[in-house]
């Protein structure tokens, strides 16, 4: 029993030693507008860590909260981020290798069947003319049209999936999520609102409650705007550097 005891003293400390860690990385994100300090959970009756939130679907709190993705059928936070992000690269890259190697497929058909080297008339002026990779490539797709289909829809995977890719590397740059950003646009513009309308029930009159109330504005706008950008780099360091 003793043994057991111990075993358990430790275990505890552990975990004290991890919320204690977290806690203490967290909290330069505190900024008391989007993240408050000791805020519980209503779902949960936990304490929220900051970037933090509360995933219905999944009805789970997630550190770091990013998305839900519908692909993986799951949250993308802090402890699987980097494996999403791994995600996206290999489909990228398995999509580009299904663009590139159709291509290189459709360029052997053609030689194989010399395209090439024919001459081809214009069925309405009868005007002659030498192949061209249109023409070729025209010839193709009405002999091999699902053939054909499946390697743009290859590039059109290729193109959304790089474009969402660079999107999150530069989410990392700036050391924000996407569930961030979006309320970070959602507070900008209601704080622009409120600040517009009391600057100008300012300048008419006036009063203290006012003057009070824009001063608190311009400290949560300045406390929005001061996150440093980290770096790609640096960032990487840190998304590849979170237990899993």
């Amino acid at each position: 029993m003793q043994v057991i005891y111990i075993q358990y003293v430790e275990v505890q400390y552990f975990y004290v030693a991890i919320i204690f860690f977290i806690k203490h990385a967290q909290l330069k994100y505190y900024d008391e507008v989007q993240y408050k300090q000791n805020t519980t959970c209503t779902t949960c009756n936990i304490i929220k860590p900051a970037r933090s939130k509360h995933c219905r679907i999944c009805n789970v709190c997630v550190s770091k909260f990013d998305h839900h993705c519908i692909w993986v059928r799951q949250c993308i936070g802090q402890n699987n981020y980097k494996y999403f992000l791994l995600f996206l690269f290999s489909h990228l890259f398995l999509s580009l290798y299904g663009v590139i190697a159709g291509f290189l497929c459709l360029f052997g058909i053609a030689e194989k069947q010399s395209l090439f080297k024919l001459t081809y008339k214009n069925a309405v002026t009868g005007e002659i003319s030498q192949a061209t990779f249109l023409r070729v490539f025209l010839v193709i797709s009405n002999r091999e049209t699902f053939f054909v289909f499946i390697i743009f829809v290859c590039l059109i995977f290729f193109i959304s999936l790089t474009a969402f890719f660079l999107y999150h590397l530069n989410m990392i740059r700036k050391d924000l999520t996407t569930n961030e950003r979006i309320r970070k646009n959602d507070f900008e513009k209601s704080f622009l609102h409120e600040m517009y309308q009391l600057q100008k029930q300012e300048i008419r009159k006036k009063d203290e409650n006012s003057s009070k109330r824009l001063a608190q504005l311009k400290l949560c706008w300045n406390s929005l705007n001061k996150r440093r950008v980290q770096g790609i780099f640096e960032g990487f360091k840190i998304v590849f550097s979170q237990p899993n």
